[in-house]
């Protein structure tokens, strides 16, 4: 490092010029400096180090140092799964990384994102037990659409989807298997009864 000295004589000065808040470096310009002048404030005359892609220089006050730069880049909280852009420079937290999560289900291992077995079978749980909720008033003998009640054949499918749906959970390959087909007026009244229909199952998620 060349530390600056005064001069009797004006000068023309290459400097390389860094921000007030952050140290990044700007760029680099001539200056002039007058006889007995000293240098601007926030440049120096040292030139900052090669840089390769993903990395800034920073000048502290007395010497130029590098430093990570993710700007711009999606990054994840690893207790959350939570996206969020970068937005300052420097290393990432030790809570962030780069590593995208592959489903709502995964869970930081240490090292990477690995599918939370038990997360996804409490997931699951819970579709499967919004749509027995939904159709327990429709088990009513009195139940009826548009004032007429269910068909014996209605009954029927109504019984044999909701005897489906309790007996899902103990199905090879649970959860990441479909969801029992719903005959397309059962699917309605559900719907009608406050049954939010899920992607299930998850696209990315997989079992190892």
């Amino acid at each position: 490092m060349n530390p600056f000295s005064f001069s009797e004589h004006d000068r023309l000065l290459s400097l390389y010029h860094y921000a007030a808040e952050t140290g990044e470096y700007c760029g680099q310009k001539e200056v002039f400096i007058p006889a007995h002048t000293g240098l601007p404030q926030y440049c120096t005359e040292n030139a900052p180090p090669p840089l390769m892609e993903g990395v800034v220089a920073v000048f502290d006050g007395e010497q130029w140092k590098k430093v990570d730069d993710h700007r711009g880049k999606r990054v994840y909280h690893i207790k959350t799964g939570h996206a969020f852009l970068m937005t300052a420079i420097g290393a990432l937290d030790a809570e962030i990384t780069l590593q995208k999560p592959s489903s709502p289900f995964d869970h930081w291992n240490g090292t990477g994102w690995v599918l939370d077995k038990d997360k996804l079978a409490a997931a699951a749980r819970r579709y499967r037990n919004a749509f027995i909720i939904a159709t327990d008033g429709l088990t009513l003998i009195d139940y009826s659409i548009e004032d007429r009640p269910l068909t014996p054949e209605q009954r029927g499918e109504l019984m044999a989807v909701r005897a489906a749906y309790k007996a899902w959970p103990t199905q090879a390959n649970w959860p990441l298997i479909a969801l029992p087909d719903l005959p397309h007026w059962l699917l309605i009244e559900a719907v009608n009864n406050g049954y939010v229909v899920p992607t299930w199952p998850p696209v990315h998620a997989t079992v190892a």
